[in-house]
């Protein structure tokens, strides 16, 4: 995975990465992934309690799958790369948008320090 390809990923607010996908975006960035991003859940009820239209929904609803939340990565990653105790997400209400402002962010310091 390129640079490029690892910057838009953290733009996604509303995704569920594989963990070996999230590894792959940490490498890419030069962070190192820690173990504490996974999330494990036993089911669909399990990860969406509630039926939330906007919470999420697992491909195969009745198995356990193992996975990273792409705004907790985004927001992780984030924080490692600017050195921030807060990502530029936490200004935001909206995981999209937080999620975008986290990746705009990283973009602007890679600019920089090319």
């Amino acid at each position: 995975m390129k640079r490029e390809e690892a910057i838009d990923c953290l733009s996604s607010g509303h995704s569920f990465w594989s963990v070996e996908y999230a590894k792959k975006i940490c490498k890419a960035l030069g962070v190192e992934f820690s173990d504490k991003l996974i999330r494990h859940y036993k089911n669909q009820k399990d990860a969406n309690p509630d039926n939330n239209p906007k919470g999420l929904w697992l491909n195969e609803p009745d198995k356990p799958v193992d996975g990273v939340e792409s705004l907790n990565l985004s927001d992780y990653i984030t924080c490692k790369i600017l050195s921030c105790d807060y990502p530029p997400s936490s200004e935001f209400i909206g995981r999209g948008f937080g999620a975008q402002a986290n990746a705009g962010a990283v973009k602007d310091y890679f600019a920089l320090t090319k």
